[in-house]
């Protein structure tokens, strides 16, 4: 009985070595050493980057180790005569596999040493496609993982499924026309994450932000009408609350990857286009006044300028005690004037890139502020600046009203409009004498009210979007799924309205004009000398003569 027993053992051990270095011989002989001395020098669809291979992740496996000897040594002569037969019998592919790929061998060959991830992959919406409804369009391992012979660990930029290329990868199926219109998947998928606040942070390279399958998942990814999908129900809830803690139902609602459009966010689409319509008109009319006036400076430029006041003297004695400065900008006002521009210029420029993420110039322009999470921070810092401005200026107004120190003459009244007729037809050239101006012009008053009402809003639909879940719950339920893009979409087009008046508008009517080229020193010293009031704001001019005239009175 014993003798029988080591018989065996002995005999097992024999036929175990010959296997074993069968295999060792089918390994050997194909290395991707061995391989790739004919692959790398071929051209087409079967060349293969000798160095790439080696230096993949599965660099160190031999060729058969994925792909069957016994197909590749039919395949023709030479094949056959350097890929010996292998020792054990080939496993044979899913049905799923070989429509989907003509090298469903290899495609099979995943499972050996990714078991767990293979068996997930076959209960994902991915793999019920290939495997059951046999659709060779839908997407199995070597769709994402590519290319399949240049294979680098995830934790590399250059991997296909890095944070930085997953976007792209996923863009293969979901963005495809062809693709979704034959399987009835939503084309708009890419398009809507892409314009969303978290798609424009991750085209930055932003690290914080969900992508693909932060929200859906990977290997294991389900159908967004399966109850167990990631994004469904309140699985989607908990899934928001990860980032937005205290998110709930009509938080997470917002984001469905419908499209800004008239079929998608209707409501979103037309303000957008009422905004868009209403930047425009301000601007071109802005514009034609600017033009305007550059032909008024251009035709007056050699010859003196009508003084718009009336032909009656002033006494002058009354002139003499005029004061030769007067002071139109105290310090508080100069304080909040600096503050607001220090706000704008950072807001700016830490958000413009987000608006355009695709452009060249936003990703080397939001690398220069430190990444876009550091370009976040400064925007929301300096909104706070601006917040902070704006309380300082509705304090400054209260004090200003309760000692009954406020001459409201910064509201608009009739004379503006009759002003704004003068005005033009004296920039057109239909009339030598300008418009007798009050304290403020009725440029002033519209680059002040204009701005004020603008950076009111940014305020507040810039405070929305920094506290999401506190918002939401402020808001009727129904405005939810298209709440969020009217903010956006409002927030970044009164941004360049904001940004043309305090760059175009009001800097060519301060600074830019000839009498006061380069600039106007009235923001940083607060005061203007007595001839340029006398010659800007007739009006002004006059009421000081008049309070001065009677003050003479009353002293003789």
């Amino acid at each position: 009985m014993l003798f029988r027993m080591a018989a065996v053992f002995c005999l097992t051990a024999v036929l175990a070595g010959a296997w074993a270095a069968s295999v060792a011989g089918a390994a050997e002989s194909s290395s991707p050493v061995a391989c790739l001395g004919c692959h790398s020098a071929l051209r087409g669809k079967n060349y293969l980057h000798r160095e790439r291979y080696i230096g993949s992740s599965h660099g160190h496996l031999p060729c058969l180790a994925c792909h069957n000897p016994a197909r590749i040594a039919a395949i023709d002569a030479v094949h056959d005569d350097s890929v010996p037969p292998h020792g054990l019998p080939a496993a044979v592919p899913p049905e799923g596999l070989r429509s989907k790929s003509a090298f469903a061998d290899a495609l099979f060959a995943c499972s050996g040493c990714h078991a767990d991830v293979y068996a997930r992959v076959q209960e994902s919406v991915h793999g019920r496609a290939v495997l059951q409804k046999r659709i060779p369009a839908a997407a199995f391992c070597t769709d994402c993982h590519t290319p399949i012979h240049g294979l680098t660990p995830r934790s590399e930029s250059s991997s296909s499924v890095a944070r930085a290329q997953l976007l792209e990868t996923c863009s293969r199926c979901h963005a495809n026309q062809t693709i979704a219109s034959r399987y009835n998947l939503n084309i708009y998928v890419v398009q809507s994450y892409k314009a969303h606040f978290h798609g424009k942070k991750t085209t930055l390279g932003g690290q914080d932000t969900p992508t693909c399958t932060v929200c859906h998942g990977h290997h294991g990814i389900q159908a967004v009408s399966d109850p167990g999908a990631a994004v469904a129900g309140e699985n989607k809830v908990a899934l928001c609350a990860r980032c937005h803690p205290g998110a709930n139902g009509a938080f997470a609602s917002a984001f469905t990857h419908t499209p800004l459009s008239a079929e998608g966010h209707r409501t979103a689409f037309v303000v957008r286009r009422v905004l868009l319509i209403l930047l425009a008109t301000t601007v071109c009319l802005l514009m034609v006044h600017i033009l305007l006036d550059l032909y008024a400076e251009v035709r007056t430029r050699f010859r003196p300028r009508a003084l718009p006041i009336r032909p009656a003297a002033v006494p002058w004695s009354v002139f003499q005690s005029l004061p030769r400065r007067i002071e139109r900008m105290d310090i508080h006002l100069r304080i909040q004037h600096g503050l607001m521009i220090v706000a704008v210029v950072y807001l700016a420029a830490s958000g413009i890139a987000l608006k355009f993420p695709d452009l060249r110039f936003s990703q080397a322009w939001i690398n220069l502020w430190g990444g876009v999470e550091n370009a976040g921070h400064l925007h929301r810092f300096a909104a706070l600046i601006l917040i902070i401005d704006a309380l300082y200026h509705l304090l400054y107004l209260l004090v200003y009203a309760m000692r009954r120190r406020m001459r409201f003459s910064m509201l608009p009244g009739r004379n503006d409009v009759r002003h704004l007729v003068e005005n033009i037809r004296y920039l057109w050239g239909r009339t030598d004498v300008r418009p007798r101006f009050g304290k403020f012009n009725y440029v002033q008053k519209l680059d002040y009210w204009l701005v004020a009402v603008v950076l009111l809003v940014m305020i507040v639909t810039g405070l929305m979007y920094w506290f999401p879940t506190v918002t939401i719950r402020f808001l009727p339920e129904s405005v939810s799924p298209w709440i969020w893009s009217v903010v956006y979409v409002t927030h970044s087009t009164e941004a360049f309205l904001v940004l043309f008046v305090s760059f175009a508008w009001h800097f060519y009517n301060v600074h830019l004009k000839s009498r006061v080229f380069p600039m106007s020193w009235v923001w940083i010293t607060g005061w203007i000398a007595l001839d340029d009031l006398r010659e800007d704001y007739p009006g002004e001019f006059e009421r000081l003569v008049d309070l001065e005239s009677r003050k003479a009175n009353r002293e003789s």
